[in-house]
């Protein structure tokens, strides 16, 4: 009896940690700042990798020189008037 009161308040200790652990997960997941840094650096990553993309076209073909070029003028034009 002494031994399944022991084990039973270790068990419930044991999930208030756990749901504690839990708990401070989920407020830094749902903080504004750490969703807006997210979205932020995800955006950024999809530029970059829309610019890899980009950059190989136009090694393998250079016509697309002038296109890529009118890409990027849009691209900071829209840059520079935020």
């Amino acid at each position: 009896m002494v031994d399944d009161t022991a084990r039973i308040r270790s068990d419930i200790e044991e999930t208030r940690e756990e749901l504690g652990q839990t708990a401070r997960a989920l407020a830094g997941e749902l903080n504004p700042r750490t969703r807006a840094s997210r979205a932020a650096e995800d955006a950024r990553g999809r530029a970059r990798a829309q610019l890899e993309r980009l950059v190989s076209a136009v090694r393998e073909d250079p016509r697309l020189v002038a296109p890529a070029a009118g890409i990027l003028l849009v691209v900071l034009l829209r840059r520079r008037r935020r």
